[in-house]
């Protein structure tokens, strides 16, 4: 967080950016005759850093 004031009650600043990068898990079945899923993921900037938010899952 970056601290933009002193005094009031808005005294510090924090950035989240989405950046519209987004993160593709496969997820193997244990079943064997069935296929497994994907997990999507989108990236965003908090503070400075990366976090990936957990968005949707796709099944066959």
């Amino acid at each position: 967080m970056t601290k933009i004031s002193n005094t009031g009650k808005y005294q510090y600043l924090l950035k989240m950016t989405k950046t519209n990068h987004y993160l593709a898990t496969m997820i193997p079945s244990q079943n064997k005759n069935v296929g497994g899923n994907v997990d999507i993921s989108v990236r965003y900037y908090v503070g400075g850093q990366d976090f990936y938010v957990g968005s949707m899952s796709i099944y066959p």
